[in-house]
């Protein structure tokens, strides 16, 4: 096991060393109580898809297309960047990721690798080997020279609704900052 700590979070990483990998339900009940978990991987688990954004008013249901998990070295379609762009608008050079914001990294032919952004530069993402782990958005090993692209969920339509009384509701920005460039 590894233990990470510092003034602001601590994170213990526990090896399987070859044992199997544990089911979704059995690691969420190590979780102390909280209101939301992200969840990232697990793609034949029956939990909600895409929920995070959905719920809270922010996008409708997406709808992703089937790609292997190698589609990236083979071919130059750029499936997943068109989803983002669909949804969010690109951040400027001089803006800086806020939370909620994501990052994609170019990976073989196409910008093919997603990350959150919880408080720049640190970032949570998948990675097929390794499952969902916590990264410097600069610095961490396969991120390290890539190209990024930063990203903000569009406004949503003013029509809508997320109140009991029928209310319209709107969800804004985060703020952008602006002492960091996305290449």
């Amino acid at each position: 096991e590894v233990l990470v700590s510092s003034a602001n979070r601590w994170a213990l990483v526990h090896e399987l060393r070859g044992g199997a990998e544990p089911a979704l339900d059995a690691l969420l009940q190590k979780l102390a109580p909280v209101d939301l978990v992200i969840v990232e991987g697990f793609k034949r688990a029956t939990y909600p898809k895409v929920e995070v954004y959905r719920e809270a008013g922010l996008i409708g249901v997406v709808a992703i297309p089937f790609y292997p998990p190698d589609w990236h070295l083979h071919r130059a379609e750029e499936i997943y960047l068109r989803i983002v762009q669909d949804l969010a608008l690109e951040l400027q050079s001089f803006e800086t990721p806020q939370p909620g914001d994501f990052v994609l990294y170019r990976f073989g032919r196409t910008w093919s690798h997603g990350a959150i952004v919880l408080e720049w530069p640190l970032i949570v993402h998948a990675v097929l080997q390794h499952g969902v782990i916590l990264s410097d958005g600069e610095r961490d090993g396969m991120l390290v020279g890539r190209k990024r692209r930063c990203f903000r969920l569009q406004d949503p339509p003013a029509t809508a609704s997320g109140t009991d009384s029928g209310e319209q509701r709107t969800c804004g920005r985060p703020r952008p900052g602006v002492f960091f460039g996305c290449e």
